[in-house]
């Protein structure tokens, strides 16, 4: 008799869901965009090319590896990911790789990875670090150059699931909220405490404890994430595994599964947007689709440091499938879908109360439709009701509310236009003022914050504004979530980190799979589609290496003729610089093509 594996099963599940989709697509395709072959004109192309789809996977393998050596350097002070004791083996990319130097083989507590030799710049860690992050853009450029017209949905999602499972293995976790995660899961399968009021330093006697930094920080994020985490660490529990190890694989298993589901939810939106507004093109839908599913830092945040905001992306998409579905079934959409597409909003707000800022422009978008005052009703009914039932079994008397004002987000700046600002400041003040009448650090990083989000509420006003009369299909939506969230990230969050951008990610993957024609007025002249892909990768790549800055090199170092500005402060302009500078500097050049032609 065959034998039978789980992972069979689950490829095999996969292929006869492609099948289905494939079969029921019913709109029309563009033949100029269909890129695909006949099986005689498959004959017909060359060894190398039929290959390439392979090569490249393997040479994806081969710079995951490299990153995967330079990560368990210790010089970079990175977390183990507490992977079981038997498993040493994940750190033999290191040992082949880099065997004279020290790596990260002991399991190092929060407290003990400050410790770590402050003397020791570790500059050609930080260098090596650098380069292994560009070698695998540049082999993921690569790809969406070469592949989209040579490779099938199957591939797509087979592919994702192989290199995940390589991010997967990674003994090194670049954050340590994933022991905080654990924490929160802990408290609430094993010692039954509301994580939402009580700080883990409740459970100061657990192993993991030792390996969190934020011990008096209770969850800010809400039951949607705090409950299926908690969910698996029952699972391990009934199981038997008591120990951490077993949890950090199933969450990270979990977090490649989200992944997963929003690439195919990619591969669906992109279709069914593009029928709304024009033909398919089929090679557009593999471009975006293959960008977001391979994209370097969505994988890491996925299944290495599996952080919340990828199960945000997978229901922002699922809302905007609901919307979708419900336009394909009716001319007016009926209340029910409205209904669905508020809940499930809801639940991703329901994760970080931020994706609240989501909810106007479905408001908006509703106004724009027949009986838009019913269907207003709806979602905020709807919408309200969701987050209610949310958050009412954790309420107790308002108490729940105590995190947000006893966590850093609240007064400190990092990763951000503030924190760059702030330092600068502080820096030129101490070259040319004397020390008795230099403004205290806290109140410039005060002001900074302040004025931050006064742009940020300004410039969000201005969205809502001209999106007052401008939402009209589902197309434009999307285009004012993405823009949206990005006004979120750039001003609205002076507490910053690389993973906030993964919303952002998901929603400008669907307005690049959409024509440009389909856009709203107001975002034509940032350019075209290409140049959306091109600044997309751009920014991943600078979000993922403000991994960098965390180095002891950077960190410790100041820039010549800036006392006290540390090189690391760089950080609130990185992230930004170079695709905002890429994005305009296309622009540009796009305006002056149209004025010669």
């Amino acid at each position: 008799m065959r034998k039978i594996t789980s992972t069979g099963v689950f490829l095999t599940a996969i292929r006869h869901w492609v099948h289905l989709k494939d079969h029921l697509e019913n709109k029309r395709i563009d033949p100029s965009a269909h890129s695909g072959r006949s099986r005689a004109e498959q004959k017909d192309v060359p060894l190398w090319e039929r290959l390439l789809p392979i090569v490249l996977l393997l040479t994806m393998a081969g710079a995951i590896f490299l990153l995967d050596a330079v990560l368990s350097l210790q010089g970079l002070g990175f977390f183990n990911a507490l992977l079981p004791k038997g498993w040493l083996w994940a750190f033999w990319p290191s040992h082949m790789l880099f065997p004279q130097w020290a790596n990260v083989t002991l399991r190092i507590t929060a407290s003990q990875q400050f410790a770590l030799s402050f003397y020791l710049l570790a500059w050609k860690e930080c260098f090596l670090l650098f380069g292994a992050f560009l070698v695998v853009f540049l082999v993921y450029l690569g790809a969406l150059y070469a592949l989209p017209r040579r490779i099938t949905h199957r591939y797509l999602l087979i592919s994702t699931l192989l290199l995940g499972v390589m991010y997967l293995l990674i003994p090194i976790v670049t954050s340590q909220d994933l022991f905080l995660y654990i924490s929160y899961a802990r408290m609430a399968a094993l010692y039954h405490l509301n994580p939402f009021t009580i700080a883990p330093v409740a459970i100061h006697t657990d192993p993991i404890y030792s390996y969190i930094f934020w011990t008096n920080q209770p969850s800010l994020y809400g039951s949607t994430w705090i409950g299926p985490i908690a969910a698996l660490q029952w699972l391990a529990l009934k199981l038997g595994l008591k120990s951490i190890s077993p949890v950090v694989l199933l969450l990270r298993l979990f977090g490649l599964a989200i992944h997963l589901g929003s690439t195919q939810l990619i591969w669906i939106l992109s279709g069914k947007l593009q029928g709304q507004n024009g033909p398919i093109s089929l090679l557009r839908r593999r471009q975006v689709t293959l960008a977001f599913a391979w994209n370097p830092l969505l994988l890491i945040e996925a299944c290495v440091n599996v952080h919340a905001d990828t199960l945000m992306l997978f229901l922002l998409l699922l809302a905007i499938w609901v919307l979708v579905y419900g336009q394909e079934r009716n001319a007016v959409i009926a209340p029910a879908f409205w209904i669905g597409t508020s809940i499930v909003l809801a639940l991703a707000a329901g994760i970080k109360i931020n994706a609240a800022i989501f909810l106007p422009g479905l408001l908006l978008y509703a106004w724009s439709q027949p009986k838009r005052l019913r269907t207003t009703l709806l979602i905020g009914a709807s919408y309200l009701i969701t987050m209610i039932i949310l958050y009412v079994p954790f309420w107790l008397h308002g108490s729940s509310f105590t995190a947000l004002f006893a966590n850093p987000s609240s007064s400190q700046s990092v990763n951000s236009l503030p924190e760059f600002l702030f330092g600068l400041y502080r820096s030129i003040t101490h070259l040319w003022t004397a020390p008795s009448t230099v403004v205290s650090a806290t109140s410039v990083e005060g002001v900074t914050r302040t004025l931050s989000i006064l742009v940020f509420l300004g410039a969000y006003g201005w969205l809502c504004w001209k999106a007052k009369n401008s939402l009209h299909t589902t197309a434009h939506l999307v285009c004012w979530m993405a823009i949206a969230w990005l006004l979120y990230c750039i001003f609205g969050a002076p507490w910053f980190w690389p993973w906030y951008i993964i919303p952002l990610l998901g929603l400008l993957a669907l307005v690049a799979s959409i024509p440009a024609e389909a856009w709203p007025t107001w975002l034509h002249r940032f350019g075209t589609v290409p140049h959306f892909q091109l600044s997309i990768s751009i920014l991943a790549f600078s979000m993922l290496s403000l991994y960098g800055f965390y180095t002891w090199g950077f960190q410790h170092s100041s820039i010549p003729g800036l006392p006290g500005f540390h090189w690391s402060y760089l950080r609130g302009l990185w992230p930004w610089f170079f695709p905002l500078l890429a994005l305009l500097v296309l622009s540009m050049v796009r305006r002056v093509r149209l004025k010669r032609e």
